[in-house]
């Protein structure tokens, strides 16, 4: 928060300044791995709260509150699941990010794998899960490697088990890695790869939630989905609305600029602004050609479209976690 020998508080730089991080809050502040370092800076304590003070249905509907339409979406596949009266219940983490320019997930995975997990725990008691399982692309050797290390701690802290805390909730989690290449990020080739088969990507629509994994109730969330929930949960505690910063988002910036990296702003920020202030613009005085927003359903936009905020960007290519830009002449 000072400067240092002449140097500026990190917050001015120009690549953070722009940014407003709460996912991200802890990734370069602590060892990624180190139960005690996540829990001195309020690790697991938002899901202590939510075992203590609240029903399933409780937590459901407290970050249905929060006024994050993606969210909400997720948390409604949640409350369905936790209808459902078949056992075991599954909660698959999608972390195979394996598409051009996504990088995101794996990003959180190595830099907060307590958060993850943290997340991963009440968005399980949400759901009324009993098993969990994190899926990792089998090229992010670090990201698995840091969330094996972070479940150890976890289990061996008994965070994650039976009876979590002294309550009733019981929650197991295992990590599989998969195969490198990104067609197992579609739902029906990642629950195929987790069962052994072929990961094939369908062209029909989402599986049913009661119906899933092994023919199970199965609900899946990505990585940043679950990392969100800690802060947002610590923030209505005390009965506050959320607020409006509840709507930041992740993206990977790459290609040709001047400041590639992950960024985490709110979702009024534009295109421009990603680009031209965060990214500083493209290397070596280029004009820029198109823009690249890579996502489940990627695709190119023209310059013109720079002034659109990233919020509208859903509108062109829903789930949308990566920007490159492409300069004149490539």
């Amino acid at each position: 928060d000072e400067g240092w020998r002449g140097l500026p508080p990190a917050s001015r730089h120009p690549f953070f300044a722009g940014q407003r991080r709460l996912i991200m809050e802890r990734c370069g502040h602590l060892n990624p791995v180190s139960l005690d370092d996540a829990l001195l800076s309020g690790g697991y304590s938002a899901f202590s709260y939510v075992l203590d003070r609240h029903t399933p249905q409780e937590v459901a509907d407290e970050l249905k509150a929060s006024g994050s339409e993606a969210l909400s979406a997720a948390v409604t596949e949640w409350e369905a699941c936790q209808k459902l009266w078949a056992a075991p219940r599954y909660f698959v983490v999608n972390g195979e990010v394996g598409a051009p320019g996504l990088f995101t997930d794996c990003h959180l995975m190595e830099g907060d794998p307590q958060r993850v997990l943290e997340g991963l725990l009440i968005a399980a008691y949400a759901a009324g899960t009993s098993q969990g399982i994190i899926y990792i692309n089998g090229a992010a050797r670090l990201a698995f490697e840091r969330m094996a290390r972070a479940l150890a701690k976890a289990q061996a802290a008994h965070l994650i088990g039976d009876c979590i805390l002294g309550s009733a909730f019981s929650f197991h989690v295992e990590i599989r890695r998969g195969p490198r290449g990104f067609v197992r990020g579609e739902e029906r080739a990642l629950l195929a790869s987790i069962e052994g088969q072929r990961a094939s990507p369908g062209t029909k629509l989402s599986l049913p939630p009661e119906s899933r994994l092994w023919g199970k109730p199965t609900v899946i969330s990505n990585a940043e989905t679950l990392a969100a929930l800690p802060p947002l949960i610590a923030w209505g505690r005390g009965g506050r609305a959320s607020p409006d910063w509840a709507a930041t988002r992740l993206f990977g910036i790459s290609g040709p600029v001047k400041r590639p990296g992950i960024v985490e702003v709110e979702s009024h920020v534009t295109l421009r602004e990603l680009l031209f202030e965060v990214a500083a613009g493209l290397r070596d005085g280029r004009t820029l050609k198109g823009v690249v927003v890579a996502g489940p359903s990627g695709i190119m936009l023209p310059p013109e479209s720079l002034d659109a905020s990233l919020k509208a960007l859903d509108v062109f290519a829903a789930g949308t976690r990566g920007v490159i830009p492409i300069p004149d002449g490539d």
